[in-house]
């Protein structure tokens, strides 16, 4: 296949040199070229302009002569498919993508995005949108998202277009090659858009055509700051990810209706749930799902460390507990921090930060505790993270089950396998009523009502080790901030 990959770029040399070698890298057998249009001349892109020599079959650069920015974005985007158009004539691409400068592919990027964009059996599709951050852009057009099924991919009928998608030619032709003229009391406005997509979006719209987003991201978006929407960013992080998410949980006999409350708000967050059945003897109808992959444990050995069973799943880990409601955002804001801090931190929303030590009692000596339930305005290390509330990346730390030396001790097992791996743990700030508990629960079957006054075991171990407040670097704690 031909494939044209087209970019603008400002600013960003090194996230695009990251872009460039990943698509040098997943282009297989495909015949890939990359057009570039940076946005005025570009300070501190030497790297990329050697890269395009030494490969310059592969890609194209060229330097718009001004800063378009936000308020003149269309004249960018003019000028790239200006460009491509030039290059299709004779010579016609099968399939045309288009991505911003600061992403990264997921793997088998090209054949994947040509077999998702194929598999939709709708004739008037024009393009699927490849990033997903699960949002869905509301306005535009004025149409109500749709599920949609095709080929066993899962798809969003959005009717909007995003700038980071595969179309073919039609689209191009659609919109006859050119973005019209936009208004500058839109784009000039710091709290709008640069109105490029919302226009695309209404044009084919009122064409007919079909636009679709895919289910699962097929690109990765970080938490770094905006070019073109620098303080709304900071507010609502643009974050997609590839890795999957996988999240384990412990549960008790008992405790059937909280779980059914907390599975349910879990779930559409989720790629796999792991679910540890303590004093159960067959598996409950609420756990039996294809994204569920339940077991029981009629004696209870593990218990609370039973969440940990997803420890063996590579990317973002998430441990929960059966008694919490887990707000809509919960896993798109864990994996916001979790990529601030470079997967180089624990995060959680619960947990302890000791005042000194050795400590006296470990459920009731003086200590700072941070509460999930509770507002937290600033993000917060702590020695010992609340499991139930907690999640990082599977490179962030190595662990197993054999770390979890006695059962109903998570908490304490992770603060000091953390401490061990210098490896931070953070609070994040959060709003209380963010996360809520069941009303289904009941706190006297809690581990902490059944051994707070009898934490014996646990002081001593918390007194075994000597403990520090591991943080992050300087570099690390201002991109968290």
């Amino acid at each position: 296949m031909k494939i044209a990959v087209l970019i603008t770029t400002h600013n960003r040399p090194q996230m695009l040199l990251q872009l460039l070698h990943d698509i040098k890298q997943m282009k297989g057998d495909h015949q890939v070229e990359t057009i570039i249009v940076a946005d005025g001349p570009q300070e501190n892109y030497a790297e990329v302009f050697q890269y395009f020599q030494d490969n310059d079959d592969d890609f194209l650069g060229i330097i718009y002569p001004e800063h378009c920015g936000k308020r003149f974005y269309y004249k960018l985007v003019n000028k790239l498919y200006n460009v491509v158009r030039k290059f299709d004539i004779g010579h016609p691409f099968d399939y045309f993508i288009q991505v911003p400068d600061d992403i990264r592919l997921c793997d088998d990027f090209f054949n994947e995005a040509i077999s998702q964009y194929d598999a939709i059996q709708d004739p008037n599709i024009i393009c699927l949108n490849l990033l997903n951050d699960g949002r869905v852009q509301p306005g535009w057009t004025g149409f109500k998202h749709q599920d949609k099924t095709f080929g066993g991919y899962s798809y969003l009928k959005t009717q909007w277009v995003d700038m980071c998608f595969i179309a073919t030619r039609h689209y191009f032709e659609a919109l006859q090659w050119t973005i019209n003229d936009i208004d500058v009391a839109w784009s000039g406005d710091e709290k709008r858009s640069s109105g490029v997509g919302l226009q695309i979006s209404r044009r084919l719209h009122e064409l007919g055509r079909s636009m679709y987003l895919v289910g699962r991201s097929l690109v990765a978006h970080g938490a770094h700051a905006s070019q073109m929407h620098p303080n709304h960013r900071k507010e609502v992080p643009l974050i997609s990810v590839t890795d999957k998410v996988i999240a384990g949980m412990a549960t008790i006999f008992g405790r059937l209706e909280s779980l059914k409350e907390s599975i349910a708000s879990l779930l559409p967050q989720v790629d796999k749930l792991y679910i540890r059945l303590n004093g159960y003897t067959e598996i409950p109808n609420c756990c039996k799902h294809p994204k569920i992959i339940a077991s029981i444990d009629i004696d209870n050995s593990l218990g609370d460390a039973g969440k940990f069973l997803n420890l063996h799943e590579n990317g973002y880990l998430f441990f929960c507990d059966d008694d919490l409601i887990y707000p809509p955002d919960y896993v798109k804001q864990f994996i916001a921090a979790i990529e601030a801090s470079n997967r180089k931190a624990i995060i959680t929303i619960h947990g302890r930060e000791f005042r000194s030590f050795p400590i006296k009692s470990y459920y009731h000596d003086n200590s700072n505790k941070i509460s999930c339930l509770n507002t937290q305005l600033f993000q917060q290390y702590l020695h010992v993270p609340g499991t139930g509330v907690t999640a990082f990346h599977s490179s962030t730390i190595k662990l197993s089950l054999a770390d979890f030396k006695r059962s109903n001790m998570a908490d304490i097992w992770l603060g000091i396998a953390a401490q061990k791996s210098g490896v931070p743990v953070i609070a994040i700030a959060h709003r209380k009523g963010w996360i809520r508990m069941s009303r289904n629960y009941d706190e006297s079957h809690s581990i902490y009502s059944m051994v707070n006054r009898k934490d014996a075991y646990q002081t001593s171990i918390v007194n075994s080790i000597k403990w520090t407040l591991n943080t992050l670097n300087n570099e690390q704690s201002n991109a968290m901030a």
